[in-house]
């Protein structure tokens, strides 16, 4: 064998490594991708369920008020 037959050798095993790497690599940050995916669901549906929350206290503090004014005319 010569010189340059284990050069091309070497290189390839080296390129074969990188590319496992690489290829795991992606695996994970598919995985991370849609891990974030479906944590910013979850955050969308909190975010909306608080903007009821919120209606449904603002409508109660504008019946307060409206009362506190009726009774203020009394």
């Amino acid at each position: 064998m010569s010189t340059a037959e284990v050069d091309v050798e070497e290189v390839a095993e080296k390129v074969e490594a990188v590319e496992t790497t690489a290829r795991k690599a992606h695996g994970v940050l598919v995985e991370q991708i849609a891990e974030a995916r479906a944590e910013n669901l979850t955050l969308r549906d909190e975010v909306r369920d608080l903007r009821v929350e919120i209606a449904r206290a603002q409508a109660r503090l504008d019946d307060c008020e409206r009362l506190v004014e009726e009774l203020a005319e009394e």
